[in-house]
């Protein structure tokens, strides 16, 4: 009686250890295949674009918003996969970095999407900018440095900040790295956006149109 237990005791252990080989076997082939690519198109709604945190939220035309993810280092692929994106960046139109002014902006783009769902994006176009539009701005520069140091600052004190090219934007004074909290199609919302930097201690925060 002993023996037969013992018998079906490593039995379910042996069994029970070639499923989870199964398993893990199966996710090393699925990482080691290629990848798959989604297209998101939809309403820009910003995000979090920084060295610590880069996401951007896209709303779809059905309503969902999704989150996609900007792949700050390569580390994490396998040599295979990292081929593959590259050559997507290649090959796909568009950009690769989004920035804060194309808010309310109806974008697409172009993510991969790995096993457990999550997306992380490769290009990413603008099909149409909304009129008008205003910016929030906490600081101009001429110094790259110094633009990113307020970046950061302003990052740390609970904002999610970005940096443009004055030289880009018509009717912003050209030659300068402008810092800005956010951007907004309604200036109620800018001016709600400026006094919230003013309190933080941005206290020459102000709006500007752009569009």
């Amino acid at each position: 009686m002993k023996k037969q237990f013992l018998f079906r005791k490593t039995y379910l252990f042996f069994l029970a250890l070639l499923i989870c080989l199964m398993f893990f076997s199966a996710k090393n082939i699925e990482a080691a295949g290629n990848l798959k690519t989604v297209k998101v198109k939809g309403e820009f709604l910003g995000g979090e674009i920084g060295s610590d945190s880069c996401q951007i939220y896209i709303k779809n035309t059905a309503g969902k918003i999704i989150r996609c993810q900007i792949i700050a280092s390569l580390d994490w692929m396998t040599s295979r996969q990292r081929d593959e994106y590259r050559k997507l960046k290649r090959t796909l139109p568009g950009r690769s970095w989004p920035t804060l002014t194309d808010t309310h902006s109806t974008v697409k783009a172009w993510c991969i999407k790995m096993s457990d769902g999550s997306l992380f994006l490769v290009k990413y176009s603008v099909l149409s900018k909304p009129v008008p539009l205003w910016i929030t701005i906490i600081a101009s520069t001429k110094s790259r440095n110094r633009a990113n140091s307020i970046k950061y600052k302003a990052y740390k004190s609970g904002f999610h900040p970005d940096i443009i090219n004055s030289s880009n934007y018509s009717k912003l004074r050209s030659g300068y790295f402008v810092v800005i909290t956010g951007a907004f199609d309604e200036q109620h919302k800018a001016l709600s956006a400026a006094k919230k930097a003013q309190n933080k201690g941005w206290k020459d925060a102000y709006i500007k149109r752009i569009r």
